[in-house]
């Protein structure tokens, strides 16, 4: 990143092509840089450059990532770029911040550069960087942003709900802009990948039997990360009944929440707390920016949610459910959305939810195995232990 051919130098023939760096000025140095981890799309880096010619208007901490080597992350290589498991992951964002970003009535980070090679799958994205806050920072001014969210670790939040609403609001204020035609005059024109019952990956087919590999798992595996009522064979033995029921239908819960168009439409295709900003407004009240936009596209409004709430504590999502629901219909009606039935949407999110939880079981295949019993397993005491913390997404 840092040698001469990836220097200042490229840096400025990139930012000139972009149309984001005016020719006569340039990037004369890299003050700074580190590896940025977090997330799972691939290896990131802060940097901080110096511009030949200091100008307000642009930002000099940008953030790029990166896929995936095949050396460094073979599985999420071969998932992201070689099966398209999640979509157009690069196209879509790419697009997402050229055509659409400057039309979205909430904060996204500004692009720099995006860039994409379809027949080798090598792409880059730079961004200018969020203002994450030191780590001992603890007192807040309104819109100051908050410490970054870990990928799965609402635990640690004080209120998650909070930020739950939070983006929920702007995935219903997206979903409206999309359905009134307010995304600008290219987002009609653009290629986006195109989402149905058969290729959407949070209510895609998964093999049958998961569901006894997970009670094994509970059963024999890891029962001390369970709670007791989850261990007790009544419960069990249900489990294993509707999860078997869930496998059947999962064709036609598919199908079902594609087959009205009222119910599909622009979504950030994973906007969960790691994927967002929050800040606080004067008011006191919680909002948030969204980034990481990859496989951005029109897609089942039910769907999506799944990609916000993927990463949610299960208690939250019991108690709040349907309320989150009804934020994001209020935020889309109030944003001009045409009118859609709320329990309808309830519904759908609700049948996804099934199928999308049948789907994460299947990884107890890969995590529920002799050799990750003694290696992992035994070793902690409980699902947010550090071993799994330090090594997570």
């Amino acid at each position: 990143f840092v040698s001469e051919e990836f220097g200042a130098a490229w840096l400025t023939d990139a930012l000139h092509r972009a149309g984001t760096l005016p020719r006569s000025n340039a990037v004369a140095r890299l003050v700074s840089w580190r590896r940025f981890e977090g997330g799972g799309s691939g290896p990131k880096v802060l940097f901080e450059v110096e511009y030949a010619s200091p100008d307000d208007k642009l930002d000099t901490k940008l953030f790029g990532k990166f896929p995936w080597t095949i050396d460094e992350n073979p599985q999420q290589k071969i998932m992201e770029q070689g099966q398209g498991k999640f979509g157009d992951c690069w196209g879509g964002e790419i697009n997402f911040y050229r055509f659409v970003s400057a039309h979205v009535t909430f904060p996204v980070p500004r692009l720099y550069f995006g860039d994409l090679n379809r027949e080798s799958n090598q792409a880059v994205i730079i961004n200018a960087a969020v203002p994450w806050p030191d780590a001992e920072k603890d007192d807040y001014a309104p819109y100051e942003v908050l410490p970054a969210c870990g990928k799965c670790e609402d635990y640690v939040l004080k209120s998650p709900s909070e930020y739950y609403f939070a983006i929920v609001r702007r995935q219903g204020t997206l979903a409206a802009l999309g359905k009134t035609g307010k995304l600008g005059p290219e987002a009609a024109k653009v290629q986006w990948y195109d989402y149905t019952s058969k290729n959407d990956t949070f209510c895609s087919f998964a093999m049958p039997g998961h569901e006894t590999a997970m009670r094994a798992f509970i059963e024999e595996t890891a029962p001390h990360i369970f709670p007791g009522e989850m261990r007790a064979g009544d419960w069990l033995d249900k489990f294993v009944v509707q999860m078997s029921a869930i496998s059947k239908a999962q064709p036609d819960i598919s199908k079902y929440i594609y087959q009205d168009d009222t119910y599909v439409g622009f979504q950030h295709q994973n906007g969960n707390t790691d994927n967002a900003y929050f800040y606080r407004t004067a008011a006191g009240a919680t909002e948030c920016g969204l980034l990481d936009w990859g496989s951005f596209a029109r897609l089942a409004f039910a769907s999506a949610f799944q990609g916000s709430f993927v990463s949610c504590l299960a208690e939250m999502l019991a108690e709040y459910d349907d309320r989150l629901v009804c934020a994001w219909a209020d935020a889309y009606h109030s944003n001009g959305g045409p009118p859609i039935d709320v329990e309808e949407l309830l519904l759908q999110y609700r049948l996804v939810t099934a199928v999308s939880t049948y789907g994460c079981i299947a990884g107890v295949r890969v995590f529920g195995t002799p050799e990750m019993k003694t290696g992992l397993w035994d070793k902690v005491d409980s699902w947010k232990a550090e071993p799994i913390r330090s090594n997570f997404g």
